[in-house]
């Protein structure tokens, strides 16, 4: 797939391509980083370890960030996942505003450079329940930044164990929530192109168990968003 590297309007359809056509999923039991089990994750690992492929994602979160209005002075990516995300959006920024400052979260206390007073959009990769955002959000208040709000790359469109989605959590904080993708209409699109087995369907059926029944194996595809040509 080429990539669209201007700025401009998040394409949302071509992000969820991206994210299928790099073969970002990863199929089998694993630990989240959430502590949760599951039978398939997402890894960003190769697309942001490669650096036309990091620049992508940075402009369409920017973009992103464009169509919401929102003006930062600080993009942070949430340790340790997105830390170089973070950087390449604030560079571009950079490019686009003049601000010259650079703030990179560490894992556990502190960070790199001084968020004190500034206003702070949060990066963070693949979402579950929403526990490494509301740590970096209690250690921006401790350090007096300002968050605004939290950008995730995709959403795994779970509940955490008080029945609450992302969103909620976020927003329970005093902060908006946005996200590129959702998880749910991404497997529709990686079981429409053969990506995924029937059995492994069925078990990935029942970590969703909220969702309406066949959303996935189903005629019908409620999550369906054209991602598959």
């Amino acid at each position: 797939m080429k990539l669209s590297l201007s700025p401009g309007s998040f394409n949302e359809l071509e992000f969820y391509r991206f994210i299928l056509d790099n073969d970002l999923f990863r199929f089998g039991e694993t630990v989240l980083a959430s502590g949760r089990k599951s039978c398939f994750k997402l890894d960003w690992e190769p697309a942001l370890t490669k650096l036309r492929t990091l620049d992508y994602v940075a402009r369409s979160v920017l973009a992103k960030v464009n169509d919401l209005g929102l003006e930062p002075d600080l993009f942070i990516g949430v340790p340790e996942g997105v830390t170089s995300l973070g950087v390449a959006i604030q560079l571009l920024w950079a490019e686009k505003t003049g601000l010259d400052n650079l703030v990179i979260s560490r894992k556990n206390e502190g960070y790199v450079g001084n968020p004190a007073h500034q206003r702070v959009v949060y990066i963070e990769d693949t979402v579950t329940t929403g526990g490494s955002i509301v740590r970096e959000l209690e250690k921006a208040v401790k350090h007096q930044a300002w968050p605004t709000a939290v950008i995730s790359l995709a959403d795994r469109k779970q509940l955490t164990d008080s029945g609450k989605t992302v969103r909620e959590v976020v927003e329970s904080q005093g902060m908006a929530y946005h996200n590129l993708s959702s998880v749910p209409s991404l497997l529709v699109g990686a079981y429409a192109k053969g990506l995924i087995p029937e059995d492994l369907a069925k078990k990935i059926e029942a970590e969703y168990a909220h969702l309406q029944e066949g959303w996935l194996l189903g005629k019908e595809k409620p999550l369906w968003s054209g991602i598959v040509d």
